[in-house]
């Protein structure tokens, strides 16, 4: 937002893996978007990106119970490993989830417990396999009303 000479103060991040950032200023920033179409593309295909999720994330804030923002949260987060299963890794701590998803890190202990218990998800292996990933969706499109959550 600074590039667009927004006041608001610096945004930090934390690299959850090897990762590499490139960092250009004010000036440097709006040049390559007024000399790199391809830059710019990608500029906006990502901030588009973004605003979609984030008003996906507010309205599932507003309509869903927290059980069913946190189905959500687990198959937004999951990744498909080698073999089709979708994974979470590395397994995020309960109190991280709790922060995405606006809820206390207890509730989401019981609940990923309860999914556990259930066969839904296995984090035995010091990362989350999501094993009914059918089930979880079916929840969150009966919650939303709709027919297939995506």
């Amino acid at each position: 937002m600074s590039a667009f000479g927004s006041d608001e103060p610096a945004t930090y991040f934390q690299a959850m893996e090897d990762t590499v950032a490139l960092v250009l200023n004010q000036g440097q920033f709006l040049e390559e978007l007024r000399n790199l179409p391809e830059f710019a593309e990608l500029v906006a295909k990502t901030l588009c990106s973004r605003l979609r999720l984030m008003k996906q994330l507010y309205i599932e804030s507003k309509l869903l119970p927290m059980k069913t923002r946190l189905y959500a949260d687990l198959i937004r987060h999951g990744v498909r490993d080698g073999q089709g299963r979708l994974c979470i890794s590395p397994m995020p701590t309960h109190a991280e989830v709790a922060r995405r998803i606006a809820s206390q890190r207890e509730t989401v202990t019981r609940h990923l417990s309860q999914l556990a218990k259930q066969g839904v998800i296995d984090s035995s292996h010091g990362f989350i396999v999501i094993t009914g990933e059918a089930y979880l969706r079916s929840e969150i499109s009966k919650a939303l009303g709709v027919i297939e959550w995506q």
